[in-house]
Parts: structure tokens; sequence; C-alpha cells
């Protein structure tokens, strides 16, 4: 129910601005109803969004989904934080204006997260077991170069151990995070690509 859902947003995030909630406690799965209505970059003005962009954990808002972007996590088994209205423009800019922010925007983590997070396919088991592919939405990477540029370095000076751990995080499964055997594991030509298009160290 949609105003539901608003209301418990709302309580989440006079919880974290009151002090009820700890800063170390996480809230899954919230969704904004207009979350899935909206895409591209353009503005949003959602109050409930822009106040819990203000109020959570900086943590937590670097990991905000976007307009519907949680479906792929849903669909390849894994949980998420809060889907929200806003552009992921919008969020970076909120994440900015709070103390520390910048520090976030630029350090590694966040972009090493939005590459453990590509699309997962799970093909039915043959003769073996089941075959796991993963690839990256068109979206996903847009918000990948975002990342690399907001970190201000040389793409050949992140490790590429680190890219390729990440890489492998998109294939676990399930809530407790279960890789799949890795000789079962496949990342989808047209995005191994496009990551190397990026020019990251692959």
């Amino acid at each position: 129910d949609r105003d539901l859902m608003l209301l418990l947003i709302d309580n989440v995030t006079e919880g974290y601005k009151s002090g009820a909630l700890s800063r170390d406690t996480t809230v899954l799965g919230l969704w904004c109803p207009d979350a899935k209505d909206r895409r591209g970059q353009n503005v949003s003005n959602c109050g409930a969004c822009k106040a819990a962009a203000k109020a959570y954990p900086l943590e937590c808002v670097s990991r905000f989904d976007s307009r519907g972007s949680s479906t792929s996590e849903v669909l390849s088994g894994r949980s998420f934080f809060y889907d929200c209205c806003l552009s992921r423009s919008q969020i970076d800019g909120f994440i900015e204006e709070r103390p520390g922010g910048k520090e976030v925007l630029e350090h590694e983590d966040r972009f090493l997260l939005l590459l453990s997070r590509g699309r997962r396919f799970e093909l039915p088991p043959d003769d073996k077991e089941s075959l796991h592919i993963v690839e990256y939405t068109e979206t996903l990477l847009e918000d990948i170069s975002r990342a690399i540029a907001n970190m201000g370095i040389n793409k050949k000076s992140i490790s590429a151990s680190k890219v390729t751990e990440a890489i492998f995080r998109s294939f676990r499964v399930g809530s407790c995070g279960q890789m799949p055997p890795m000789n079962r594991c496949l990342l989808a030509s047209t995005s191994l690509e496009k990551l190397n298009e990026l020019g990251l160290p692959l």
C-alpha cells in the first residue's frame, strides 16, 4: 500500500534524525511508490526520498537504489536498502552536501560495490549444476562510470584483483551470499566489452 510505505519511510527517517534508531541499524527493502514511474535523470521533488537522503546514515544512502534498480537485486536473490525515486545524480548531490559525503563519493568502495551488483541469471541445471550468468545494465554501467569519475584517479591504477573480486560478488546466491562453483559462472560477453570500454583493468 502506497500510504503505508510512505509512512514507514517517514518513520525510519525520523528515527534516524531523532536518534531513536542507531546509526548502525539497517532497514532493508524500502521502496518509494514512485520509484518505478521515473526514468532518466529528471529531477524528483519527492519529500520522503529527499528527507531520507539527508537523514539516513551515509553508508546506507551511498547504497540507495534509484528508480527501480533494486529489481536487479531482487531477481538476483539479493537484498537491497531503499529504492528511491531520486535520480542517481540527485542522490550523489545529497551525499556530497553532508559532512564526509565527498569522501564517500571519492572512495573506491562505492565503485566496487556497484561492480558487485551485476544482474545474475540462473539457467536450469543440465547433467551437472546450474549455470550462472551475470550482465550489467546500461544504467548500472553509467553509475559505475560516474563513480570512477568521482574517484578522480587513473583507471589503470585501480587494482585488477579488486575489480575481479567485485565482479565475482555479482554471482552471489541468496541472502547468505553463497558463491556457486567458479566453473559455472560466466560474464556476458556484451558486459565484458562494456567494462573493457570503461578502461577497467580486467
